[in-house]
């Protein structure tokens, strides 16, 4: 049932976007690939000597997510750039994360954040990250999450967020 529900909030995020209005079902969409996993970072480990998570979902395959200190604040075009210029633990491949992406990684078990407890770096101050994700009708905008309290929505393209880069690791 809860891969049903899963399923049906990703194509809902694609198609309309509908599932980061509904926080009951957006509390739905962060669901892991095994319901029944009682592991603090859910699917999720970190490398302490490379600053990376790696997380493995059934619908994404493994990705490899940048956890390093002290990432600046930047507009979107600057996060896109960063991340495609990014050399961390010898990959080169580093990307923007795209929306359903970035809210694999939401986890709302966690009372003082909305982030996967693998994550190490989070600045509460700075929660809002941004994703590949643009508006089809206006670029000016793209979809951000606040790993604060796990909301996303859309952000001037212009505002300064952070970022957290993501590659494939298969």
């Amino acid at each position: 049932m809860k891969r049903k529900l899963f399923l049906a909030c990703l194509t809902a995020m694609f198609f309309i976007g509908g599932c980061a209005q509904n926080s009951a079902v957006k509390k739905q969409a962060h669901l892991q690939d095994t319901s029944t996993s009682k592991s603090k970072h859910k699917n999720c480990g970190r490398d302490d000597s490379t600053d990376i998570v790696t997380c493995k979902k059934e619908i994404l395959g493994v990705l490899m997510w940048q956890d390093t200190p002290n990432i600046p604040l930047m507009g979107w075009q600057q996060a896109k750039d960063y991340c495609e210029n990014l050399n961390l633990a010898g990959f080169i491949d580093w990307k923007l994360p795209a929306r359903t992406e970035l809210m694999s990684i939401i986890d709302y078990d966690d009372k003082n954040r909305a982030l996967n407890g693998a994550f190490k770096n989070f600045d509460a101050k700075n929660s809002k990250y941004w994703s590949a994700t643009v508006r089809a009708d206006s670029f000016s905008v793209a979809w951000s999450v606040s790993f604060d309290n796990g909301n996303a929505h859309w952000d001037k393209v212009s505002k300064n967020n952070t970022v957290r880069c993501v590659r494939a690791a298969n």
